[in-house]
């Protein structure tokens, strides 16, 4: 029933269900505006009897004959709805006997021409084919080939290399479910994720076991190419506007009723469990606000930015659509923005404890020259909070927050040269200096605002704990 009203408005259909000594006689026929047709006869062992428990109304022999041809791919929605914008066709036919709780069949199908989008992992798989051939309870899997492709655009995919999925596998057919399913994926150039903040192309072999849906991935990969992207502005998102679930809201006239809780997807119902080989593969790339109370706009331009090349070995599992990442890997070489200055990383270890991803710990150290004056960058701590330690030997910390804004020397700023790039930083503050103002007038207390005699503005906040930052802006 479900499938027929799923096709109302895709195909035509004849429908002739009779009564039979063990259950309904059926002759099914539907044709699909595509040209395809699925036609289902035979007897089909349903026999409602109030009085008898539900699993004995379908105790009677099963006898199906099915001829299904350029069946829409779309149908596999049905079984994730995550999947979507489905192309292709399936063709199925053969016979099904036994009974509802152990079948028999002897079928044959395949896929034709298949493409899908997994918008979960931002995958699109094209070039889908393969072959099922069930021989009595057991079913096999044979030649299913796909390509996998990032759903965003990722600035290092490299098009002559043909990213292609292999599966093999078989399953028990018991009632309607898939038990003793055993298949083995191989992964060669394959995407597994095309996230805007995660993307992973591997090689390797991956073991599938287990009773569908709730399956087992396990096996040994290696990295070919891979970029994750932590941003905590980005992750946060935008809060709900939903009411707290503990307030009742009465509506004289309106019947409440409980909002029906969506079936788990497929990737939340997979236990993943992978150990991965970076092969000094994977670049890493995040962002931190200096300032991130005072307002998204004033976040972006205090934000220090880092990208990292690392290698090492991690373990990726995940357990209820949430990914679990631990291990520890080595910085090879990157590089950090922090206001006007760029730094080299020179060394660093990044340690994956398993849980909330923003509690990965890190150290990291570079270096940087401003005008032949050397700078030390030191970031440690996790990534929900960061700790930054930047030094230059013979300048305190006032002189070396001046170098990061301006990107000279404290020498260099006081020739005329400098005194051009002094006019350039106190630009450059003056629209972060507004929306100081606006985070001290609404009550933010990492600022500092003034207004002094001769009308000059003070606007100001903390660098560090002994150094507070403040813009001076003249009325005339």
């Amino acid at each position: 029933a479900v499938i027929v009203a799923m096709l109302d408005d895709k195909a035509r259909r004849a429908r002739d269900f009779r009564p039979a000594d063990q259950g309904l006689e059926l002759d099914v026929q539907l044709a699909f505006s595509e040209g395809g047709h699925a036609k289902v006869e035979g007897t089909l062992p349903l026999a409602i009897d109030l009085r008898e428990e539900q699993s004995s109304w379908a105790d009677g022999p099963l006898d199906l004959k099915l001829d299904v041809a350029d069946l829409p791919l779309g149908m596999l929605s049905l079984v994730d709805s995550g999947l979507t914008e489905a192309t292709g066709s399936i063709d199925l036919n053969g016979t099904l006997g036994g009974t509802f709780a152990a079948p028999s069949g002897d079928l044959h199908g395949q896929v034709k021409d298949g493409s899908l989008v997994y918008r979960e992992l931002g995958l699109k798989v094209t070039e889908l084919q393969g072959e099922l051939v069930g021989e009595r309870r057991r079913f096999q899997l044979k030649g299913v080939t796909a390509r996998t492709e990032p759903l965003y655009p990722i600035s290092f995919l490299d098009e002559s290399r043909k990213s292609r999925v292999r599966l093999s596998g078989s399953a028990n057919l018991d009632g309607l479910a898939l038990s003793e399913l055993t298949a083995k994926a191989t992964l060669d150039d394959a995407w597994v994720a095309g996230l805007p903040n995660a993307a992973v192309r591997t090689q390797g072999e991956v073991l599938v076991s287990g009773t569908w849906p709730e399956l087992r991935v396990a096996g040994d990969v290696q990295l070919v190419n891979g970029r994750v992207v932590y941003d905590p502005t980005v992750m946060a998102g935008a809060g709900t506007l939903a009411p707290d679930r503990r307030i009742t809201i009465h509506r004289e006239g309106v019947t409440l009723t409980e909002a029906e809780e969506a079936a788990p997807t497929m990737l939340e119902t997979m236990d993943i469990d992978l150990d991965i080989d970076l092969n000094r593969n994977l670049e890493i790339v995040g962002s931190y606000p200096l300032f991130q109370d005072l307002g998204s706009f004033t976040a972006n331009l205090t934000k220090a930015k880092l990208t990292a090349r690392v290698g090492g070995d991690v373990h990726v599992a995940i357990d209820g659509g949430e990914p679990v990442l631990g291990g520890e890997v080595t910085v090879l070489s990157g590089d950090a923005t922090l206001l006007q200055t760029e730094f080299s990383l020179d060394s660093g270890t990044i340690y994956f404890l398993g849980g909330d991803i923003g509690e990965t710990q890190f150290e990291i150290n570079g270096s940087s020259q401003v005008d032949s004056t050397p700078i030390s960058l030191a970031v440690r701590g996790t990534l929900n909070n960061p700790e930054l330690d930047v030094t230059s030997a013979g300048y305190d910390e006032s002189q070396v927050l001046v170098m990061l804004l301006t990107n000279r020397s404290p020498e260099a700023l006081a020739t005329d040269e400098g005194a051009a790039a002094a006019q350039q930083a106190r630009e450059l503050g003056a629209a972060a200096a507004v929306l100081l103002a606006s985070s001290v007038l609404t009550g933010s207390a990492s600022g500092a605002l003034a207004i002094d005699a001769d009308g000059s503005v003070r606007v100001g906040a903390p660098w560090s704990r002994s150094v507070f930052a403040e813009l001076v802006l003249n009325a005339f």
